[in-house]
């Protein structure tokens, strides 16, 4: 999935833990990792991302149809990162 950076993500902490992208997708990643992430990940960067598809449990609804994805890898002005 590859789209541009719109704002970021955060925990209850208030702790980035990802991004959401222009094409209706919610990134999700450890806060640890995404923190790391944020000087190259700025708004309106272009990054790919490959992962896994997060389900919703049972019970949760959506207002609107949104990707969720955990990522496992990020690329970001053409490096690679690995999420762990």
């Amino acid at each position: 999935m590859t789209g541009k950076i719109v704002d970021y993500r955060f925990n209850r902490d208030g702790r980035i833990n990802g991004f959401v992208l222009d094409n209706k997708t919610m990134v999700n990643m450890p806060p640890h990792v995404a923190y790391q992430l944020t000087d190259l990940a700025k708004k309106g960067s272009v990054i790919t991302v490959q992962g896994y598809p997060k389900d919703l449990a049972d019970g949760q609804v959506q207002l609107e149809k949104i990707n969720i994805l955990r990522a496992s890898v990020l690329t970001i002005n053409g490096q690679q990162y690995l999420v762990r």
